[in-house]
C-alpha cells in the first residue's frame, strides 16, 4: 500500500529514537519511500527532509554492523574460490581445517581505498612479525572481465597475501547477512567466530586490524 504523506521532521526523528533505541527503518527503498508496519508511505521531501533521511540511513547501518560482531561465520559448502597466485582453490573443508587467527579481507581493483588499506597493512612491522601465526585471505569482489586487472594489482604491488576471486560471490553471500561494499574486513578466531567486522577506510585502521590479529595469537 502506497500514499503521499506529508511527514515531518520531527515525525521521522521520533521513529529513529522509537522502540527503545532500536534500528526500525528495516529498509528505505530510497529518498522517498519509507517502510513502517507493513507498509509504504511516500514522503513529500523537502532539502532538510533529505539531509535527515540521509542521517537514518547511515544510523540503520551503524545498527547493522553492531549486529554482526561476535556472530559465528557460516561458510557454506558452495563456496569455492578461484585462486589466481597459484595456491589452489579455497573450498569449504580448507577453510574449516584452518586453525589460526584469519583475517579475509574483500576488495574491488577499482576501488582506491581497498588498495590503500592493503598497501597500508602489508608494509606494517607489525604485520611482518604475525604473518606465519595467521590466515590472511584476501577476496577480489571483481566480476570476471576485471580479473586480470586486479591480478596485475596484485603483482605490482606484492602483496604477499592469499589472493582469491569469489567466484559468483559466494564466500561473501555465505558469510555475510548484508553486504556494505568495500573495503570490508572480518577477523575470525580460531572457532571461526567474527570478532572484529568492519567496512569502509580511514588511515590508522591497519593498526586495528593487526592489533586485534596480535591478540587472537597471544591470548
Amino acid at each position: 500500500m502506497s500514499f503521499k504523506l506529508p511527514i515531518g521532521v520531527g515525525t521521522i526523528y521520533s521513529l529513529l529514537i522509537s522502540n527503545k533505541g532500536k534500528c526500525l527503518f528495516d529498509l528505505f527503498l530510497n529518498f522517498f519511500y519509507v517502510k513502517l508496519n507493513g507498509h509504504l508511505y511516500k514522503i513529500i521531501m523537502t532539502p532538510t527532509k533529505i539531509i535527515v533521511s540521509s542521517l537514518l540511513m547511515i544510523s540503520s547501518v551503524i545498527c547493522a554492523q553492531k549486529s554482526r560482531l561476535g556472530e559465528t561465520a557460516k561458510f557454506s559448502a558452495k563456496a569455492n574460490l578461484v585462486s589466481f597466485n597459484n595456491s589452489g582453490n579455497l573450498n569449504y573443508d580448507s577453510l574449516l581445517k584452518i586453525d589460526k587467527p584469519m583475517a579475509i579481507f574483500f576488495w574491488l581493483s577499482t576501488c582506491g581505498p581497498c588498495i590503500k588499506e592493503l598497501n597500508a597493512i602489508h608494509k606494517m612491522n607489525g604485520f611482518k612479525e604475525i604473518k606465519s601465526h595467521v590466515k590472511i585471505i584476501v577476496v577480489s569482489d571483481d566480476k570476471p572481465s576485471n580479473y586480470k586487472k586486479a591480478t596485475n594489482i596484485a603483482k605490482l604491488n606484492q602483496w604477499e597475501f592469499e589472493l582469491f576471486f569469489d567466484k559468483n560471490y559466494r564466500l561473501r553471500n555465505s558469510l555475510l547477512n548484508n553486504w556494505y561494499g568495500v573495503p570490508q574486513i572480518m577477523i575470525l578466531d580460531k572457532d571461526k567466530k567474527i570478532v572484529l567486522h568492519k567496512f569502509g577506510y580511514r588511515q590508522g585502521d591497519e593498526h586495528k586490524i593487526v592489533n586485534k590479529l596480535k591478540e587472537l595469537i597471544y591470548q
